[in-house]
């Protein structure tokens, strides 16, 4: 299982507060996520610096998740997440994790 397929399954279980909502199209919460940590990896200090990590078509495929949401997306998305996502998130990250 990889790590955004752990912090999805992680966050799910979240039973403290409403599920965060996954559409058919864009990225699940799982994948804001790691996104998300990706720019911030890259430099990003803020939401709007997510496009150019977004714009960066050729290091897509090294990434964990190829299609990055837009800034204004990934900050409406943000905003659902409750405290308790936040500490099923790193409870996740902190578990030992496969990279396959």
């Amino acid at each position: 299982m990889g790590l955004v397929e752990l912090l999805d399954a992680e966050i799910a279980a979240n039973r403290r507060a409403r599920p965060v909502k996954v559409r058919q199209r864009g990225v699940s919460p799982g994948e804001l996520i790691a996104s998300l940590a990706e720019a911030q990896l890259a430099g990003a200090e803020c939401f709007a610096d997510v496009e150019e990590l977004r714009a960066d078509r050729a290091g897509a495929e090294l990434r964990a998740v190829t299609e990055v949401p837009s800034a204004p997306t990934a900050l409406q998305l943000a905003k659902r997440f409750r405290r308790s996502h936040l500490q099923r998130a790193e409870r996740a990250i902190a578990r030992p994790w496969s990279a396959d």
